[in-house]
């Protein structure tokens, strides 16, 4: 078949014949185009892990446009990719740690400008989904994370 090489299939519109072109690897008429095939969603995936295990939490589940894949200038499915639910909405218990703190002690074994900290969570009224955090006894903050985990109250 000239309309493939060792490699891949020859560039659509190469000359294969006597008024013949390539075409997606095949040697077809001139001015052959097949129909387009519009995209469909395949099925959801299942709900991923809750990104809290109390207190409110966020878990998603995506699709893909795969059934079947948009093909010769059809349309690309319509609506959502994924979609978002609430998940673990139980009240944490009083005496646990807040979901800040949690978030704050992860960087306990992080050394910062070369020693160790016990962060702990600082308000931040200007940006309260950032994370900021000082170490106990000290006397600064720190930005440790450009955005709090999902289901952290913001």
């Amino acid at each position: 078949n000239t309309c493939h090489s060792k490699l891949d299939a020859a560039v659509d519109g190469t000359a294969c014949g006597e008024n013949k072109w390539c075409f997606n690897g095949e040697c077809v008429p001139v001015g052959y185009r097949p129909e387009a095939i519009d995209g469909s969603w395949g099925s959801w995936s299942s709900w991923a892990s809750c990104s809290r295990s109390c207190g409110a939490g966020v878990q998603s589940a995506e699709r893909q446009c795969s059934n079947p894949t948009p093909k010769y200038g059809g349309r690309y499915c319509l609506g959502e990719r994924k979609r978002f639910r609430i998940c673990n909405v139980k009240p944490c218990p009083r005496d646990k740690p807040s979901f800040r703190q949690v978030q704050c002690s992860q960087f306990n074994p992080m050394p910062y400008k070369g020693k160790l900290y016990s962060w702990t969570p600082v308000p931040n009224n200007i940006n309260p989904c950032e994370l900021h955090c000082r170490p106990e006894d000290e006397y600064f903050a720190e930005k440790l994370r450009d955005a709090v985990i999902d289901g952290t109250p913001c």
